[in-house]
């Protein structure tokens, strides 16, 4: 496995409301809090948040996402193997959020 030589994540607000969204983003080696903003998303906008690569990693490493919308937060893990894609975070049509995921490629 090698690292992904970049890995963002992009905020997604595909309801026709407002989301407020707080990302915090932790380097689990250092146990560095890396980003922490907040971000106010349009109806049906999409916006780079943070690039993985930015935290200037040694090899594959972990991160916990954070992330609060819609009074919901979620929290998951996820690796810059260059395996999986980048970090979604979709407040869906209809308005839910059910917290961070992002797909394989390999």
């Amino acid at each position: 496995m090698v690292a992904a030589e970049n890995k963002e994540v992009h905020l997604i607000n595909d309801w026709n409301q407002s989301v407020d969204i707080q990302l915090r983003i932790i380097r689990l080696a250092t146990d560095e809090t890396v980003h922490n903003e907040s971000y106010t998303l349009s109806p049906e906008s999409r916006q780079t948040a943070y690039n993985i690569s930015s935290a200037d990693t040694d090899g594959i490493e972990s991160f916990d996402i954070i992330v609060t919308a819609r009074n919901t937060t979620a929290r998951d893990t996820f690796t810059n193997d260059a395996c999986y894609g980048d970090i979604h975070v979709p407040v869906s049509s209809d308005g839910t959020f059910e917290g961070p995921h992002y797909g394989g490629i390999c």
